[in-house]
């Protein structure tokens, strides 16, 4: 009993390698029985059962164990593991029509295969991804890296009052963390030199959605058309924006609908510091995706836009726990918009 005991402890769940195999063949060519190699190489009986009947010369099925161990050698062996292994792991590449039809689609509406695998109902690992990829099964081609820039942050001490009093520095620490909602970001996407129109974009910082609008120029009074069609939508929804040092967005028309009109906060951030946008900027590359730079947006319709922004919205995201920034921005809608309902439902009845 204690012998058993400790052949069953010894015996380890693991491959056989090339050295358990020239032992095999080694105790074979003594007619030593099928038990002891067992006991020897710390295995059960049944794994040196199986690996003579898969692995021996003679492969007839007709024949018995016995038979087929006087056909047994180690390079032999070896080589049809070797073979029986490759033939699984080719397997495991296959890849339905279906799903690469569905992978396809993603791809081409901009998701990585980490979106794919961990955002969407595609049930397969990114690894597989990578490995179909590297397969040609799918149509998916690295981009190259982004080089990481070293932002000129120049001095800010010529900056007027106006900046200053509404200075990023003056923004608090939760909205900083992202811990509040409804704090966005806005940025212009222009066209090449010489084309007015451009794109505006708003990103709200916590869940990443983004909004945008195009405008016919950068003149005070268009830019403010903008932020006003803006907000007579998600005012609801906005407690502050920041905005890019540009004169476009500090002109007085925009601030007095902003400030005035919708008492909101506004801040600017530090000239040549794009990173601390860093939400608008991420999604602005996304947006780029879909209009490249040289882009004339005076020959791009709002629905063209709207529907860039539909996808990108769509898209879900490691930072949200793999949901869309669609889906975490309509959490927050339905819930504020409860609250409104429910306030004026109570003003009605008293």
């Amino acid at each position: 009993m204690q012998n058993k005991e400790i052949n069953e402890q010894n015996k380890h769940f693991t491959h056989l390698t090339y050295k358990d195999r020239v032992r095999i063949e080694e105790l074979l060519k003594h007619n030593v029985s099928f038990s002891k190699i067992a006991r020897e190489l710390g295995r059960s009986k049944s794994t040196i059962v199986d690996e003579i009947n898969r692995n021996s010369r003679y492969q007839d099925k007709h024949l018995s164990t016995k038979l087929k161990a006087k056909g047994y050698d180690a390079d032999g062996a070896e080589y049809f593991a070797h073979q029986r292994w490759y033939a699984k792991s080719t397997q495991r590449l296959k890849l339905s029509h279906h799903w690469q039809k569905v992978i396809n689609e993603y791809l081409a509406n901009g998701y990585s295969l980490m979106q794919i695998s961990q955002g969407t109902r595609v049930p397969y690992s990114v690894n597989s991804l990578y490995n179909y990829a590297k397969h040609n099964l799918i149509n998916f081609t690295h981009k190259k890296y982004r080089i990481k820039r070293k932002y000129d942050v120049r001095s800010t001490q010529s900056d007027s009052k106006f900046f200053i009093k509404r200075s990023i520095e003056t923004r608090s620490e939760r909205v900083n963390q992202r811990l509040e909602f409804g704090h966005w970001e806005a940025d212009g996407v222009e066209s090449p030199q010489g084309i007015k129109p451009l794109v505006i974009t708003f990103v709200e910082r916590q869940t990443r959605f983004m909004v945008a609008i195009k405008a016919h120029s950068k003149s005070g009074h268009d830019v403010a058309e903008v932020t006003r069609m803006f907000l007579r939508r998600y005012a609801r929804y906005v407690k502050s924006i920041t905005y890019d040092r540009g004169n476009e967005f500090a002109n007085a028309e925009n601030m007095l609908i902003l400030e005035s009109i919708y008492k909101l906060k506004v801040y600017f951030a530090t000239p040549y510091a794009s990173y601390e946008r860093g939400s608008n900027e991420e999604r602005n590359r996304q947006f780029r995706k879909y209009f490249p730079k040289g882009t004339k947006f005076n020959h791009v319709t709002q629905e063209q836009i709207n529907r860039a922004t539909m996808l990108i919205n769509d898209k879900p995201m490691g930072k949200l726990g793999w949901h869309s920034p669609e889906h975490k921005f309509t959490v927050h809608q339905v819930q504020i918009d409860r609250k409104v309902n429910n306030k004026h439902t109570t003003t009605k009845k008293d």
